[in-house]
């Protein structure tokens, strides 16, 4: 095993082996249970209850159904009973068939054994939320915590899938030394099963409760509880796991020996006779939950046959095939002929304001409708949202509204259900603010997720009866897709938020001499510390935007892009490629944010400094697409080799000259590039100097923060000295920029030479 923590290679093939997985393997004595029961037509409701309940790929697998079928944020939908109720037994039991078995040998019995340990530890701790949830979070559903408990090492069961052999080798080391699982798995794989665990839960569409537990359940979650209120169920499943292993159920992998956290019980409001309790009952409630499967195998292998196996896999991806296939055809063709006006007709650019007067001047016009409104819902309780109504095609407008005190701006009836109701007595704070009057007996109202949440409620008249089950069938998927875009505008706003408030944070503020005379004695020792900050913020906020903004905008890439496929219309097409376009530009600013926080780790060697500089005065020329340009280069005679990583500086030279050529407003140049040895021992020094625009002193203090740009609306995305000087420093060297207005910028390099 290697001793220091592995690149960032490995990491991102571990990565790659591990998000490849579909979904987890059963085990096989659950897996017998389930198709012996199936074959002998006892099948029953509680049985599956049981199944899904005790198998973590079983529930999984549900979980990912519900989200097929648009379940996800319907009602009680955490317990397993209702969702029976909702999907037909057909769709469940072809979803189980579907579930590999798990594959172990009877020459590699402990292989099978310890994965029945890490299922039966899973339970436990499921059990143990459970019941604390009962007690500290009797409204946010229990059987959500018994879910998230199950499910919180789903990152372990997918390294144990796709790498069996390491996977060992990790628990193995952890026993050993005698501690965490995630300490060893960060140093021989550069990742740990909890960032696995969140980012599979997220491509599975599980409940983002659960992935929330899956990443934090090893973490402070009681210090990121004010900022992430949703991340009490993941405060839950830490202090159930802590409960769990100290009652030695089943072994986990990781043999730290955690104390229980008096901040999350203190969070929670647990007394220490409620803890006491919940340690007595939890084996008897493991029993009781295992007892009908029996559950403890010890190495027992599936009695069907390969056959079986195989023949059940294709008749259940048949079955999916043709209900997926069934499904399409009954999509209205006037349904996706709004789609594609509607996403034509919106920019990724476009306020979530400006995304809704769109969608109901089309609602209107394609529903043939009287008056519509739609207000957005606010993200924190405000008494002020938006709003947009129209009364025909060519009068659209938006306004601002007070919600009255104690008024909810969802109604309970469908704050987690698509269900289209009447207004009556629900609405009329609404009614009493809009200054155009709706026939109430023929209003109908209905709801826009985005995921889970309601992001908008739309409120219009019908010109003619219609039943509602008929409404739900013809309006449902322009809604589902309506919430989505309003979602992924809401979510870009935020993004731009966080990148404002990061920009402030890492700024140092001065108020007065007397705080910029402190600021000034202490820079060097504080610099490290906000440095180190900044770059831990920024980490977090990058993968937050790569997984907030990327799953919803591949979606809508994707159609855009079956849309363009299907469009006879060269027009229509066009926009469709512009919006896939805008799509990928959008997940690319995530992806910047991400070089940023975690570049690789340099590759050093002597590099002769002519030649880096000619490199990067090519690429930048390449960059910029410029034919001619006004650029001087010149290096000392006798300038030593520095030893850096040739293609990271290159990067960051480029950067600069880049900025250099666009401080000019119609010319390229001129810019001069010289190389000398410094000053200060064992360096050399480049300048790049330019008679652009030039910047003030603020900007200059800015210029390296990320998103930082002087320009107006419509400039580039403002890394381009941020990135410049990362890499600069990850190379020992240093960036100085000096400027001011209409004179022109000097931006001074030291790199370490050979000595």
């Amino acid at each position: 095993m290697p001793d220091k923590p592995a690149d960032t290679t490995v990491a991102r093939q571990v990565e790659f082996a591990v998000c490849r997985l579909t979904s987890l393997s059963a085990l096989p004595p659950l897996a017998d249970l389930f198709l012996s029961r199936l074959n002998d037509y006892q099948l029953t409701p509680s049985t599956l209850i049981e199944l899904i309940e005790t198998e973590p790929a079983y529930m999984t697998k549900l979980f990912s159904l519900m989200y097929q079928q648009t379940l996800i944020g319907k009602g009680d939908f955490y317990t397993i009973n209702s969702v029976l109720e909702k999907l037909p037994l057909r769709l469940i039991r072809d979803a189980l068939l579907s579930v590999n078995v798990y594959s172990a040998s009877e020459s590699n019995p402990e292989r099978l054994e310890f994965r029945e340990q890490l299922v039966r530890h899973s339970i436990a701790v499921g059990c143990c939320a459970e019941q604390i949830a009962e007690i500290a979070l009797p409204h946010t559903a229990p059987a959500l915590a018994y879910s998230a408990g199950l499910l919180h090492d789903l990152g372990k069961f997918a390294l144990d899938e796709t790498m069996p052999r390491s996977f060992i080798r990790i628990v193995e080391q952890a026993k050993t030394e005698g501690v965490c699982i995630c300490d060893v798995e960060r140093t021989n794989f550069g990742i740990d099963h909890t960032i696995l665990g969140k980012r599979l839960a997220r491509r599975w569409h599980l409940p983002e409760e659960i992935a929330l537990a899956a990443w934090l359940h090893h973490s402070n979650t009681a210090g990121v509880y004010e900022s992430m209120p949703e991340a009490k169920i993941a405060s839950v499943v830490q202090l159930a796991d802590i409960i769990a292993r100290q009652c030695d159920i089943a072994r986990s992998g990781s043999y730290d020996s955690p104390a229980l956290p008096p901040e999350i019980i203190d969070m929670l409001g647990m007394s220490n006779t409620q803890l006491g309790r919940i340690l007595q009952n939890l084996p008897d409630a493991v029993a009781q939950k295992t007892e009908f499967s029996a559950f403890v195998s010890k190495g027992s292998i599936i009695n069907n046959s390969d056959a079986a196996r195989t023949t059940a896999v294709r008749l259940a991806e048949e079955n999916t095939q043709l209900s997926e296939q069934n499904r399409r055809l009954q999509i209205d063709s006037n349904s996706v002929k709004f789609i594609t006006e509607f996403l034509s007709k919106v920019a990724p650019a476009d306020e979530t304001i400006e995304v809704a007067e769109v969608f109901v001047s089309l609602w209107q016009k394609f529903y043939q409708t009287g008056l519509v409104c739609l207000y957005l819902i606010p993200e924190k309780k405000s008494q002020t949202l938006e709003a947009v109504i129209v009364e025909d095609r060519s009068k659209v407008r938006a306004s601002l509204l007070t919600v009255p005190n104690g008024v909810l701006t969802v109604p309970k009836s469908i704050a987690k259900d698509f269900e289209i109701f009447d207004v009556y007595d629900s609405l009329d704070w609404l009614f009493k603010q809009l200054d155009v009057n709706f026939e109430l007996s023929r209003t109908i109202a209905l709801p826009l997720f985005s995921g889970p949440k309601v992001i908008a409620m739309l409120v219009f008249e019908l010109r003619h009866p219609t039943r509602k089950s008929l409404l739900l069938d013809r309006f449902k998927s322009v809604a589902l897709t309506a919430g989505t875009v309003l979602g992924i505008a809401a979510v870009s706003r935020k993004q731009q938020d966080y990148a404002e408030k990061f920009a402030n944070f890492a700024a140092p503020q001065s108020t007065g001499q007397k705080n910029a005379d402190i600021w000034a004695s202490t820079k060097r020792s504080n610099s490290a510390i906000v440095r180190d900050k900044t770059l831990e913020a920024l980490a977090e906020m990058a993968a937050g935007a790569a997984h907030e903004l990327n799953n919803p905008l591949s979606v809508i890439a994707g159609r855009a892009q079956l849309l363009a496929d299907s469009e006879d219309d060269e027009q229509k097409k066009k926009i469709l490629v512009q919006i896939q376009n805008n799509a990928h530009q959008i997940s690319q600013m995530a992806e910047d944010l991400l070089s940023f926080a975690e570049p690789r780790k340099p590759k050093l060697r002597k590099v002769n400094v002519g030649w880096l500089i000619e490199q990067a005065v090519k690429s930048a020329a390449g960059k910029l697409k410029l034919k001619t340009s006004n650029i001087t280069i010149e290096v000392a005679e006798g300038i030593k080799d520095v030893v850096v990583d040739s293609a990271q500086i290159v990067t960051a030279i480029d950067n600069i000259i880049c900025n250099s050529f666009e401080s000019y407003v119609r010319k390229a140049g001129p810019i001069n590039v010289i190389a000398l040895m410094s000053e200060s021992n064992g360096y050399i020094c480049i300048t790049v100097s330019d008679l652009g625009c030039g910047m003030d002193a603020e900007s200059v203090r800015k210029a390296v923060f990320p998103f930082f740009s002087a320009k107006p609306a419509g400039r580039k995305r403002g890394m381009g000295l941020a990135i410049a000087e990362r890499l600069i420093q990850l190379n020992g060297g240093s960036l100085i920029i000096s400027s001011k207005p209409a004179e022109g910028t000097i931006v001074t390099i030291h790199l370490p030479c050979v000595g």
